[in-house]
């Protein structure tokens, strides 16, 4: 099983995969990212418009294995996104730690630096964190050629965020 991150490069990621694979779409990591920032999303599946694994799923002839998380965006407390001023910073000749462009850039409060900015480490607050591993997806369509096919690609990326976002509203509602 491959876990797809934000972070993840298709490229990169293709080169690990075996034929046999499934793609594991943890949308906690995706969703953690986004909802610390964005109160109102806390329980909805978000991806950002990112299809990059819908288009590597049908790419490598794979089925999709939703895995739904609740309760993580409560580890540290957000109190701002200073994203955009970031990206202004980049614009302006700063570069990106690593070179990679981090979408979000928090103010947190949490453990153990207290105050924090951007991506560094924390250690989480203790909170419950319930899991969901949903059933594989299956596309009616594979290939190369289905990968490069738009409206196939977001009505498969329709199919995928509707059936977690299913899942989401039963786990929090649990």
């Amino acid at each position: 099983m491959l876990a797809i991150s934000e972070e993840s490069e298709p490229k990169i990621t293709q080169m690990n995969m075996i034929s046999s694979a499934s793609i594991s779409l943890d949308a906690e990591k995706i969703e953690l990212a986004k909802i610390s920032s964005f109160r109102h999303l806390r329980d909805k599946i978000y991806f950002a418009g990112r299809k990059g694994f819908i288009k590597l799923a049908l790419r490598e002839e794979v089925p999709s294995l939703p895995i739904i998380s609740h309760g993580a965006h409560d580890t540290l407390i957000v109190l701002a996104d200073l994203y955009e001023q970031a990206k202004q910073l980049h614009e302006w000749g700063m570069p990106w730690l690593l070179g990679i462009d981090p979408v979000v850039f928090p103010v947190y409060l949490g453990l153990p630096w207290g105050l924090s900015i951007g991506p560094l480490p924390n250690l989480p607050l203790p909170v419950q964190i319930r899991t969901r591993v949903c059933e594989p997806i299956v596309f009616e369509r594979y290939g190369s050629e289905a990968a490069r096919d738009r409206d196939y690609v977001d009505a498969c990326f329709d199919r995928v965020t509707t059936q977690m976002q299913g899942e989401l509203d039963c786990l929090v509602g649990t």
